[in-house]
């Protein structure tokens, strides 16, 4: 284990970074791909850290923030188009320069030698897939999987930028139909279903001894064969398995309803006894969560703590749904269908649905039937 230095230098990671991209560098490499032409008012060194170090977690930034953020850094006062203007493929073609850089400066040191059995691959390649949802008229061409229309964009991209593969399908096709292997592949590692074998392979003298998968209950229709693909190597490598549905909600006592599927995997020469479900709370009312919180737009709550700014016409729509009913209550006034769970609202004796990165009524069960929000404003004080 390593040994944790009683005095650490604050300036240590901004001294190992300013080391790692030097300001000659960066100029030059800047000059080297387009990025600049001649001196002006955008300073390539300024605008790679505020533009690599603008951003912090879960903190969502705009193009004017980092524009703000470059003119204090640097003193200048600019035209945004000025600013705006650098977005463009010369800017890509630095930053990949500057992040191949980077690998390979880390790649230089000792301590980061890589082992006999992987230092032969020259890339980390990595395959992903986005959704994107379409028009309800696209169904035919493209039908969704949650949505009516939805299409596919599957990807397999090199840490470095370099692309390999990039395809469209409909949002309704399995992820394990998506990936063709070719020669692409070769003196590359590729992390995808094959992750679990990776790591069981790297682990081989020494296997983890409990293996917890998680993932949403469709996979065991969607996702079977490859269920049974990863069932058959872990029992391959001498583990016991069990798998199930479990509601977190109820396992935490939460206010909301969200069902997972599990597969837990045990190697029984390191864990001899069973592995026991743990016991199951009773799930929240909605109300019982958000009741003692301020209202909607208190500044004691935070900026983040805010009514959401819909259109009136969406207003109108939820405020002509009873608690507990959902998009079927338009059905007369408003003549079209609508997707499962659309405009529910939640009861605020109820717990809510899993709680999910969409925020628009039209999502789901986002909506709760506050009965405080008629209180008089002297009355809003809890």
């Amino acid at each position: 284990m390593a040994i944790i230095p009683g005095k650490i230098n604050p300036y240590e990671i901004e001294n190992v970074l300013t080391k790692m991209f030097s300001p000659e560098w960066l100029r030059d490499t800047a000059a080297k791909v387009g990025f600049v032409q001649r001196n002006r008012k955008i300073d390539p060194v300024t605008f790679f850290w505020v533009v690599v170090l603008g951003f912090g977690v879960g903190v969502q930034r705009t193009l004017a923030s980092l524009r703000r953020a470059y003119e204090t850094a640097s003193a200048e006062t600019l035209v945004p188009s000025s600013f705006y203007d650098r977005f463009n493929k010369g800017l890509i073609a630095f930053l990949k320069e500057c992040l191949a850089h980077g690998i390979a400066d880390l790649a230089s040191h000792t301590s980061l030698t890589l082992s006999d059995k992987v230092k032969g691959f020259e890339d980390l390649m990595v395959a992903d897939g986005t959704i994107v949802r379409l028009h309800d008229k696209l169904a035919e061409q493209f039908p969704g999987a949650r949505g009516k229309a939805e299409l596919k964009i599957h990807t397999a991209i090199g840490i470095t930028g370099n692309t390999k593969s990039i395809a469209i399908y409909s949002g309704k096709t399995a992820d394990i139909k998506t990936m063709r292997i070719g020669s692409w592949v070769k003196d590359n590692i590729l992390l995808v279903t094959r992750g679990l074998f990776l790591a069981m392979e790297a682990w081989r003298d020494d296997l983890p001894a409990i293996i917890l998968l998680e993932n949403v209950p469709r996979i065991t229709s969607r996702g079977k064969d490859l269920l049974h693909t990863v069932k058959g190597l872990l029992r391959s490598y001498g583990y016991v398995i069990s798998e199930g549905l479990h509601d977190c909600g109820e396992l935490d006592g939460l206010a909301q309803h969200h069902r997972r599927y599990f597969l837990i995997a045990r190697l029984p020469e390191k864990v001899t006894s069973f592995v026991y479900k743990p016991e199951t709370h009773r799930v929240k009312a909605i109300g019982e969560v958000i009741g003692p919180l301020p209202m909607p737009d208190d500044p004691v709550g935070g900026s983040m703590h805010r009514l959401p700014r819909l259109e009136w016409k969406t207003w109108v729509l939820l405020a002509l749904i009873p608690a507990g009913g959902d998009w079927r209550d338009l059905e007369t006034l408003a003549g079209k269908g609508w997707n499962t769970n659309s405009y529910r609202i939640i009861p605020w004796e109820e717990p809510a649905g899993t709680v999910t990165s969409g925020n628009s009524p039209s999502c789901g069960a986002v909506s709760v039937a506050d009965p405080l929000s008629g209180l008089r404003p002297e009355e809003q004080k809890r």
